[in-house]
C-alpha cells in the first residue's frame, strides 16, 4: 500500500462543484493501475460517489482485483465525453470494501440503468462470482469543469 500523505491544498469530491459533475454526468469512469510486469492499463468503470469515496464493483478474482492486491494506488479519470472539456482525475488508493456491496449495488445500478434497465444491471452483477465493491480513497483531487475553473491543478 502506498505511504503518501494526503495533500491539504488539493481539490475534495465534496467540493459542490466537482461532486455535481461526478453525479449528474452519466459516462463512465477510467480506472488506471498496473499489471503484474509492470505495464499500465485503464479499465472503464461504473461508479457512485459514497462519503468522499469512489465507489465501483469488480469481481475479487478480476485482473483488476489482482492488481489492488499488489499495489492499491490507482488513478481514476472522469471526463465529459461533449465538449467543453471537462474532467476530475483523482489519485488514490483502493480497498475492498465487502461490506458496502447490498447498499452501494443498488446505487450503481440505478446511476447506470436510468432508462429502464436497472433491475436488470442489479441481477447480472449479483450473478458475477466474487463480485464486491472497491472504495477509491483520495490522495488528490484535481479537476477543470466546465468554464474553464481549475481545481488545485498543480
Amino acid at each position: 500500500m502506498s505511504t503518501h500523505t494526503a495533500r491539504t491544498d488539493y481539490a475534495s469530491l465534496d467540493d459542490p462543484e466537482i461532486l455535481h459533475f461526478l453525479t449528474t454526468t452519466y459516462d463512465t469512469g477510467q480506472l488506471a493501475y498496473t499489471r503484474k510486469d509492470g505495464r499500465p492499463v485503464i479499465s472503464p468503470i461504473w461508479f457512485v460517489v459514497d462519503n468522499g469515496d469512489i465507489v465501483f464493483a469488480t469481481s475479487r478474482h478480476s485482473v483488476k482485483a489482482k492488481a489492488f492486491q499488489r499495489d492499491g494506488r490507482v488513478v481514476f479519470n472522469f471526463d465529459k465525453v461533449a465538449g467543453p472539456m471537462a474532467f476530475v482525475n483523482v489519485e488514490g488508493t483502493v480497498t475492498e470494501a465487502p461490506d458496502d456491496f447490498d447498499r452501494i449495488l443498488p446505487l450503481i445500478a440505478e446511476r447506470y440503468g436510468r432508462y429502464g434497465n436497472a433491475d436488470d444491471i442489479l441481477a447480472a452483477t449479483r450473478s458475477i462470482p466474487g463480485e464486491t465493491i472497491y472504495r477509491i480513497r483520495p490522495i488528490t483531487v484535481q479537476a477543470k469543469l466546465d468554464g474553464g475553473k481549475f481545481f488545485n491543478v498543480p
